[in-house]
């Protein structure tokens, strides 16, 4: 439970930072380093709960109480797994950013393995477009506006 207060701690001072994305680089402090997870968690955060969203509403009632049950299974094992992964920074500034990336990959990871169940096939293809509306690609937005001469 450790992993929420510190991650709770990233996530607070998130709006503290106005503009914090664009001070994300090498040079920034730990402070607005911390700040960025912080976002970078929510962003993820709110897209599983989109995933989720979506897929109480594809499938029946019995799949869907599966479903919540297993989601707060990993919940409990993401919560513990960040919690160690920070531990190794214990009392240090760097601490509430480590929890908050490590918090953001293990989401993302969800994010892929339960959008592959809005596939045909139910996750033998995880390149669908239903799937696809729920990943994080930043390059592939930041490529698809470039325009070639």
């Amino acid at each position: 439970m450790r992993v929420g207060v510190v991650v709770g701690f990233a996530l607070l001072m998130s709006p503290a930072i106005a503009g914090a994305q664009s001070r994300c680089g090498p040079s920034a402090s730990q402070v607005e380093l911390t700040a960025c997870a912080g976002v970078q968690l929510e962003n993820a955060s709110a897209r599983l709960t989109r995933v989720l969203d979506t897929l109480r509403t594809v499938f029946g009632p019995e799949r869907t109480r599966t479903l919540t049950t297993v989601q707060g299974r990993w919940r409990e094992f993401a919560d513990a797994h960040c919690t160690w992964v920070a531990d190794a920074f214990i009392g240090g500034s760097i601490q509430p950013m480590i929890a908050a990336q490590c918090r953001t990959m293990l989401t993302e990871a969800r994010i892929r393995s339960l959008s592959t169940q809005l596939c045909e096939g139910s996750g033998l293809d995880d390149d669908c477009a239903a799937a696809r509306r729920f990943r994080n690609r930043p390059w592939q937005r930041r490529h698809a506006t470039t325009h070639h001469a």
